[in-house]
């Protein structure tokens, strides 16, 4: 993430990371690598993010024509909206079918003032 507002905060909107990056990321980590390892699967990965990274403070040209194109072509956001949108109205229905709001918020009560967490 911090990479992500580095690039940000240096005025571009990210494109990255691709869903195939974020594979390679769950991969390592639940492969229980270690930190350097991590940390170099991540570096390898940075000089692309802000390769394709849409700078903001600068008119566009054919180039960064191409990138959006690309990315919209290939990345599908709104479809991706679409899959979190059912994603998290499946998680909703679950929730609400499986706990009240006094159960959430007693959990919610219990873990501020340092008790035990819901079964």
């Amino acid at each position: 993430m911090r990479i992500l507002q580095r690039i940000v905060g240096g005025g571009a909107l990210p494109l990255a990371p691709t869903r195939e990056d974020l594979v390679a990321l769950m991969d390592i980590v639940s492969a229980r690598r270690n930190l350097r390892e991590q940390r170099a699967v991540v570096a390898g990965l940075v000089p692309r993010w802000r390769e394709e990274a849409l700078m903001l403070d600068t008119s566009w040209g054919p180039e960064e024509y191409a990138k959006v194109t690309r990315y919209l072509r290939e990345r599908k956001p709104r479809e991706q909206l679409d899959q979190m949108r059912t994603a998290l109205a499946a998680l909703r229905t679950a929730l609400e079918e499986h706990f009240s709001i006094a159960d959430v918020l007693l959990d919610v009560g219990n873990r501020r003032l340092g008790g035990e967490r819901m079964a």
